[in-house]
Parts: C-alpha cells; sequence; structure tokens
C-alpha cells in the first residue's frame, strides 16, 4: 500500500542519517567555532608572555613631605617638673644628620641631608626618628633622656730618635733638632698629645607614677601646637608621642609632670627663632645641600631611621 511504502522510505531516511545532500555538507560553524576558540587561547598565552617579559612600569609614588628638597625648622622643649631643660636635647654638630637640634630650641628637618634621605621623607620625618638620634626614647610610662655629657681625657707620648739632624711635625708646632757633632751622635724628641673626648653620661629615666616632682607623682606627657603663633594645643599621650610628624614651624613641648599640670610651649626664644625661619624661607626649600663628610677632627656615622648615630670629637695639644 502507498502508506506502506511511504512509511518505510521514513524509517530508511532515519536511520541512514539523512539524504546524500545533507550528508556532503561541510559542518562550516561548528569548524569555525573550534577556530575562534583556538585563536582566543594563542592570543591569551601570548599576552601573558608578554606581560611577563615587559611588566608594567610601576607607579611613581607620591612622596609626602618632607621630601629631600625642603628644610623645615620646629622647635622641640623638654620640660622635667615644671623647669626645662635645654641639655636634654643636645645640640648636634653632624653635617649629615636628616633631623638635627641646632641650638635655641630648634629641630633642623632635611632629609636631603642623609645619604638615606628616603627614610627620613613623609612619615619617617616624625618625633621618634628625631629622638632616636638623639639618643632619647619616649615608650609606654617612661621617658628617657640622654644623660649629660661626660669628659673623658686620654694622654699618649711618642718618643723619637733619630742620628744626626731630624725635623718632627706634629698637629700645631713643628721642631728641628741639630744633634752635636761627632759620630753616632743622637737627637731624641718627646711629644706629648691630650686627647678630650665626651661620651654621654647614665641615661636619665623618668617613670610614671615612680619618679615623683618634689612629693607628686610625675607622668610623660607631650603637647603640640601647628604654629609659634597658635594658643590651643593637641595633647597626645606617651604611647603614640613617636608617631608624631615633624612639621614646618610646629611646637613640641616634651613633659614629664605631675597629673593634671598645665603643658607650656616652647621658651620664647625657641618660638621667635622659628618665626624668624619662617618669615625668611616660607616655602621650607632646601637652598643647600650638605654632602655628607669626614674629617680628621671629628668622625661621624649616620645609619637608618630608628638607628643610633654617634659621632666623637678630639682636641689635641703639643708640648
Amino acid at each position: 500500500m502507498p502508506g506502506d511504502n511511504f512509511s518505510r522510505r521514513v524509517a530508511r531516511a532515519a536511520a541512514s542519517g539523512g539524504g546524500r545532500t545533507y550528508r556532503a555538507q561541510t559542518p562550516v560553524t561548528w569548524y569555525l567555532v573550534l577556530f575562534l576558540i583556538c585563536l582566543l587561547g594563542v592570543s591569551l598565552v601570548a599576552y601573558s608572555r608578554y606581560e611577563l617579559i615587559h611588566p608594567p612600569a610601576a607607579a611613581a609614588k607620591a612622596v609626602v613631605p618632607p621630601t629631600a628638597s625642603d628644610e623645615w625648622q620646629a622647635a622641640v622643649a623638654v620640660d622635667i617638673c615644671g623647669k626645662f631643660v635645654p641639655s636634654a636635647l643636645p645640640v648636634d654638630n653632624l653635617a649629615d644628620d636628616p633631623l638635627a637640634s641646632i641650638g635655641a630650641g630648634v629641630v633642623r628637618i632635611d632629609p636631603g641631608l642623609s645619604p638615606e634621605a628616603s627614610a627620613y621623607e613623609g612619615k619617617g620625618a616624625d618625633l621618634g626618628a628625631y629622638l632616636t638620634i638623639e639618643g632619647a626614647d619616649i615608650a609606654a610610662n617612661l621617658l628617657s633622656l640622654p644623660g649629660k655629657p661626660v669628659p673623658v681625657t686620654t694622654t699618649t707620648t711618642t718618643t723619637t730618635v733619630a742620628k744626626g739632624t731630624s725635623t718632627t711635625t706634629s698637629s700645631t708646632t713643628t721642631s728641628t733638632t741639630v744633634a752635636k757633632k761627632g759620630k753616632g751622635t743622637t737627637t731624641s724628641s718627646s711629644t706629648t698629645t691630650t686627647t678630650v673626648l665626651t661620651k654621654p653620661g647614665p641615661p636619665r629615666n623618668y617613670k610614671d607614677g615612680v619618679t615623683k616632682c618634689s612629693s607628686k607623682p610625675g607622668e610623660t606627657v607631650v603637647e603640640t601646637w601647628p604654629s609659634p603663633t597658635s594658643t590651643k594645643g593637641t595633647v597626645v599621650p606617651d604611647t603614640a608621642a613617636e608617631s608624631i610628624p615633624l612639621k614646618d614651624g610646629e611646637l613640641i613641648t616634651i613633659a614629664f609632670v605631675p597629673k593634671g599640670t598645665t603643658i607650656p610651649q616652647p621658651p620664647a626664644a625657641d618660638r621667635n627663632a622659628i618665626k624668624t625661619f619662617l618669615l625668611e624661607d616660607p616655602a621650607g626649600v632646601a637652598t643647600t645641600t650638605l654632602p655628607a663628610t669626614t674629617s680628621t677632627s671629628s668622625t661621624s656615622t649616620t645609619v637608618a631611621k630608628k638607628k643610633k648615630s654617634t659621632s666623637s670629637s678630639t682636641t689635641s695639644s703639643t708640648s
């Protein structure tokens, strides 16, 4: 029957996967998708290799002032039991110290003077870094100041023996000795050099609640004022004092006083020195950069932040 023939033809077509025309067609879409997948994979591998060989340049890190080209000044004073102690933070004569006491209670802030200027730029120029250079420290419940300088004298005697005429030269005098006539005559001269060194004495430690001002126990308090004309200060607890950033024209008083004592600003001379500096250099730009130097009469060593800088000086006399 015609219906049976049609059913058979449909069944044979289904079993054979379609007609000859359909089987002869190429699956272009499938190959195109496969090609695109391969192309994308190769491109990603090539891009990854390029990024590995040519890493992108790091973005320039913004430097927070003070920078190596800045020169600032701040006033830092120490008040012990209601009395300012100028010798608590002695004058620093090292030319390459970026944070140094320069007299009249003034601290010079000039990172460019240090061979490691970046260590003292931005947040590196804080009160803790300055105190470390000075040999001082503010810790929880403790204020430690460097001891008063103690002179130490050493004497060295050198004897020179020579035949004939001899000339000896010292740092301050030159003498010539002529031997007496006669074969084998010798002369001798003695040079005595006296060297005076200073070294810090025992540290001066003040413990909160233990060390007393008269009969009252004291505590460490730090107060800051943004400029010499400021009348309102900010009290900082001793645990956060070393993180105080040093700023141009800033006033800082480190005090060990009985609880409740009003903290005074640094002395008038210190404030006037800061006012004069701000008038002379309102932009706080360093005019000169002094290189690190080592002379025959002094030896200086400067290290990174939180390392103590040391110095020694000698004075010689010949007799």
